[in-house]
């Protein structure tokens, strides 16, 4: 399931947060998993989301800097031990793109037991 922004029915005076929360509630969500954007990614929507049961994929970007240094920490650890790399390895993903006189790169690390 993705909430895209633009799905969000807002009045001027409302911000999209409190509207993802309110239509993850009314959605039946639970087994789903949610794709969002690093807007959503606040701890309340997230304990939403967790909340009926369903999985989430949130966009972490380096402005959000204790969090972001959090999990980039986590991913760190599970990297090196050898417990963590034996027993619940990282799933990954990685991308190069070149365009227009730039070169994107974009890794995407899995996990399943966040702690």
């Amino acid at each position: 399931m993705v909430l895209p922004s633009t799905s969000l029915q807002q009045t001027q005076k409302s911000n999209e947060i409190p509207a993802v929360r309110k239509l993850i509630k009314l959605l039946n969500v639970g087994g789903a998993a949610i794709v969002a954007d690093a807007l959503r990614c606040n701890p309340q929507t997230s304990k939403e989301i967790l909340g009926d049961e369903a999985d989430y994929v949130i966009s972490v970007k380096k402005n959000q800097r204790n969090l972001f240094d959090d999990i980039s920490e986590m991913l760190e650890f599970k990297q090196s031990d050898p417990y963590e790399l034996k027993n619940e390895p990282l799933e990954s993903a990685s991308e190069v793109e070149k365009g227009h006189g730039c070169i994107d790169s974009k890794r995407a690390l899995v996990t399943h037991n966040v702690r």
